[in-house]
């Protein structure tokens, strides 16, 4: 069995190690059997944080926006394990397609992705009045506090650094949709 973990296509910029976040069954199994994903969160490290995503059906609809497969289907995971529901593309060009015939309340956008990359995306998407305001997050390995205030300057809502542990992300998308 491997281990999966959150990295990037930029980890070789990365300083601290990869963390694990679930292992290739574990993944699997949530899908199918939603008892044992709620038995697993409430076992996991920092249950007491896991106790508050039983599995129930949360509001919210969010689009993960990632070129590098692996690290989509983590994300896609930890948030439908959390109740949300998900949409996934793996280039800005998709996400767009997708906000244009579809709808989403939060976008988790990779910084460096082909076609076209997080910050040619969120210009694009900010030009569309029907999105002007919607929060899109930079999920990213730049971790340099020049590259998080390069991403918040360019209009981003919040900035979220790859390696990330599953329950930094759920607090971070928790506290954007409240605002909502």
């Amino acid at each position: 069995m491997r281990d999966l973990v959150c990295l990037g296509d930029e980890m070789t910029h990365e300083r601290r190690p990869p963390r694990l976040l679930f292992s290739e069954a574990e993944v699997g199994t949530h899908m199918d059997h939603p008892e044992q994903r709620r038995r697993d969160l409430a076992q996991s490290p920092g249950a007491d944080q896991a106790r508050a995503y039983d599995g129930s059906p949360r509001p919210g609809t969010i689009l993960v926006a990632e070129n590098e497969a692996t690290n989509r289907h983590l994300m896609e995971q930890i948030l439908r394990i959390a109740g949300y529901e998900t949409l996934t593309a793996t280039n800005g060009r998709e996400a767009l397609e997708m906000l244009a015939t579809g709808h989403a309340d939060l976008v988790l956008v990779d910084i460096s992705m082909p076609v076209l990359d997080g910050y040619r995306t969120l210009a694009l998407l900010r030009e569309q009045p029907a999105h002007a305001t919607l929060p899109v997050v930079a999920v990213t390995a730049h971790a340099t506090p020049e590259d998080r205030q390069r991403a918040l300057r360019s209009g981003f809502t919040e900035y979220l650094t790859k390696p990330f542990r599953p329950r930094d992300l759920l607090r971070l998308v928790e506290r954007l949709l409240a605002h909502d």
